[in-house]
Order: C-alpha cells, then structure tokens, then sequence
C-alpha cells in the first residue's frame, strides 16, 4: 500500500511540474488509507540536498517524507490542516490594527464627550493639578526644549549624531504641528471652555483662530514626542518606551483635565501623534521622498525648507541612531 501511495505522489508531482507541498484533502484521503505517515513534501530534484534525497525508480525526483508522526503514528490535525500552520496564517497589519482600535475608541467616546468631561472637571484636586501641569508640558515646552537642547550640546560637543537627531525631533514636531493646524482648521469644533452648545459644533473650514479643539495640538505634540523617544530607544530598553507613551497619555487627559479640549479631541491627536512620526522616521531612514527641514532665516525667525530626494540605489546608512545608549 506504501508503495502505492509513492507511486501516485510521484505521478501529481510529473504531471504538475511543480512543487507539492501536500494537497491536503487528497492526501489525507491516501495516508488514511494506509494509516502510517503524517505527510508528503515534494519538489523537482535539485531543489534539495543529495542527504535528504531519495531516488525513485519510477520517476527521477527527490522526495522527502516530513517525519512528525502522531503519537499513535496518525496524521496530526496540524499538518492535515494547512489553516493551522504559521505559514497560513493572517498577519495583522500594525498601522491598521492602531487605526482601528483608535476609531473603536472614537465610536465609543464621542457620543459621551460632554459627561466625560463633567466627569473630570468633578474630580479634580491638588494631586491631579500638579500631574496636570506635568502632563500639559510634556505636549508643548518640554519636546522643543529638547530638541533645541540637544542640537546645542552637539554642537558644543561637535557630536554630528546628536546634532542630526535633535534636527529630526524637530522637524517631526513642525510636520506634525503644521497637520495639527491644518486640521484644526478644516473642522473648527468649539471648547469645552468656549461656552458653547456643546462638544458637537463644528463650524467648518476657515482661516479664523477660534474654535479651534479637534484634534488636540499638545496630544499631536505628546504623542510626537513619546513616539520620537520609543523608536530611538528600541531594543535598547524596555522601560523608556513605555515612559513616555505614559507621559504622553498623562499629555493627553491634561487637555480634558484644563477644559481645553473634548476627549475624543485627544484621541484623534494621539493617533495623528504617532503615526505621522513613525511615517516620518521611516522614510528618514529610506533617504528618499520629500522632506520638510526648519532652519533659522537671515534676520533670526523660524523658517522652513522644502526639498526632494530620489531613491537611492544600494544600501543606505543611518547616521542618526540613538546616542543615548552608544557604548
């Protein structure tokens, strides 16, 4: 019978021309009957080594039987279904998977902005003023102190890595400040603070600098910031990431704790936060695309510079990794 069953995989295998990886209802069907094997993997001859080759004499192919057998010497669920094997199965999609579960979490919030906010304005105390004030500068003073900090100190210490590092930061703070206006600008939604109707007026797109809450800036800036700090940190430890996402979180309820946005303002902001900076890192270390540098102008004021790279052709060196942990 087992040499019957060779006999038919060898026939699949010269009609096809191709390499079988177990067609798994037709061979379950076959080693059921003999009750003996877990499963066939074959291929043209050549496609593996002379050791694990087995001549045949009824077609010039290797073959190599997968040696896994069930306790009992049955087909194991796992190799009869090819769904249960790491191979097949669906990869999530990171970027996909935070965008989804960003707007589960808007779903869920939105329609509840108003009691949210009451609820935090209800219990605020001397304890969540102070984490308050932390939190609100993490999203603004703190990331641009940084930044301007650390290109200082490479330039006193005429360190290239840590200057182009800070250059970074700052320039992912001025893409992601920049987005943050333009979208405030698009929807123009009141504050909490504003007096208004409520968390759901929405005035539309204008050049006005009123009523300017969704998304929230100091969450973008946060979330910017933490995001900045995880990639340049990873692999490296394991607490400093998760630092700073929480720092970023404590950014964030700031905003509702001041009154200064509504909480699904904040949850917009921290999912623009981190994935316009993780976009930005990336295509940093691809050397190509567009890029969007500040740079001081003649007469001392903040300018910006456009410029576009084409892809560059072999290996590209990242000169910017983190300096905080060289040896």
């Amino acid at each position: 019978m087992k040499k019957k069953i060779i006999t038919l995989l060898l026939i699949q295998v010269f009609l096809s021309n191709m390499t079988f990886a177990g067609d798994w209802s037709w061979t379950r069907h076959l080693v059921n009957a003999n009750n003996t094997f877990d499963s066939f993997t074959i291929v043209p001859k050549g496609d593996i080594g002379d050791e694990d080759s087995i001549n045949s004499d009824e077609a010039d192919i290797d073959m190599l039987i997968d040696s896994d057998f069930g306790e009992n010497g049955n087909l194991n669920d796992a190799v009869l279904d090819p769904s249960t094997s790491q191979s097949n199965r669906p990869r999530l999609n990171s970027k996909l998977l935070k965008i989804a579960v960003a707007a589960g979490a808007l779903v869920l919030v939105f329609p509840h902005d108003q009691a949210i906010s009451d609820f935090v304005q209800d219990n605020t105390n001397s304890v969540t003023e102070v984490m308050a004030f932390g939190g609100e500068l993490f999203g603004s003073t703190l990331p641009i102190a940084a930044a301007g900090a650390g290109y200082i100190i490479g330039l006193v210490m005429k360190n290239k890595k840590i200057k182009k590092t800070s250059i970074l930061l700052a320039k992912s703070l001025l893409i992601t400040g920049l987005i943050a206006q333009g979208l405030k600008r698009v929807f123009h939604r009141e504050r909490p603070s504003s007096n208004g109707s409520g968390p759901y007026e929405f005035h539309g797109p204008g050049f006005n600098g009123d009523d300017l809450s969704f998304p929230s800036g100091h969450t973008i800036t946060a979330f910017t910031f933490a995001t900045f700090i995880a990639e340049y940190t990873k692999g490296k430890s394991k607490i400093i990431p998760v630092l700073a996402y929480a720092a970023a979180t404590v950014g964030a309820w700031s905003r509702v704790h001041d009154g200064a946005h509504w909480a699904s303002d904040v949850i917009v902001g921290a999912l623009v936060g981190h994935l316009v900076t993780k976009f930005i890192l990336k295509k940093h270390t691809s050397k190509s695309g567009i890029s969007i540098s500040p740079y001081m102008g003649p007469y001392g004021g903040m300018m910006v510079g456009v410029s576009y790279t084409g892809k560059q052709i072999g290996p590209v060196e990242d000169d910017t990794d983190s300096f905080l942990f060289d040896e």
